[in-house]
């Protein structure tokens, strides 16, 4: 009988996480051949991952993960908070820029605050204008459901709605179970 031994486990996992760090290092160097200095890549890296892990640890306390939130795809988040609410971080970018998103990336104004970086979503890239509808939002024909066209890259802001009952209630989401 084999014994469960946790620091296998650990060893395991960091030897995943080493990998994943290379990979992700290679990625972005080859994307930015310029920055390529690994300690700070490296603490980047390891400070999104920590956010990931408490965002989880966070969600996990939400009704979003409890048997309260069910999405209809009725596409209600994605047109009353468009251009308002939708929150576009640095790792969002970085990940459409890596994976050659300009098709996302010309949605996309950054504003330099000079102690802080805003990116505002979704501006219409020849008008310069807010849009009062998400570009990648896209009604099935003949039905009353919406599917995000970028659904596995979308944006963190929209990964996360809902973030509370009242958020989703304050638009008549019909996701929320009473």
């Amino acid at each position: 009988m084999v014994e469960y031994n946790p620091r296998d486990q650990v060893h395991e996992k960091s030897l995943e996480l080493f990998d994943e760090f290379e990979q992700h290092y290679q990625e972005f160097i080859k994307v930015h051949p310029d920055r390529n200095d690994r300690h700070r890549i490296f603490e980047a890296w390891v400070v999104q991952k920590i956010a990931d892990l408490q965002l989880t640890v966070f969600k996990r306390d939400l009704f979003v993960e409890s048997e309260d939130f069910q999405c209809q795809q009725c596409g209600l988040c994605c047109q009353v908070f468009c251009g308002t609410e939708i929150e576009i971080t640095e790792k969002d970018l970085d990940r459409w820029m890596l994976d050659g998103r300009e098709d996302i990336l010309e949605w996309v104004d950054s504003i330099n605050f000079g102690d802080h970086v805003e990116h505002d979503f979704p501006i219409h890239p020849t008008k310069n204008t807010q849009v009062d509808r998400c570009p990648f939002l896209e009604k099935l024909p003949h039905k009353d459901i919406y599917i995000c066209k970028i659904n596995d890259t979308k944006p963190t802001g929209c990964r996360e709605f809902p973030t509370s009952r009242e958020k989703a209630q304050s638009i008549n989401c019909p996701g929320v179970i009473r």
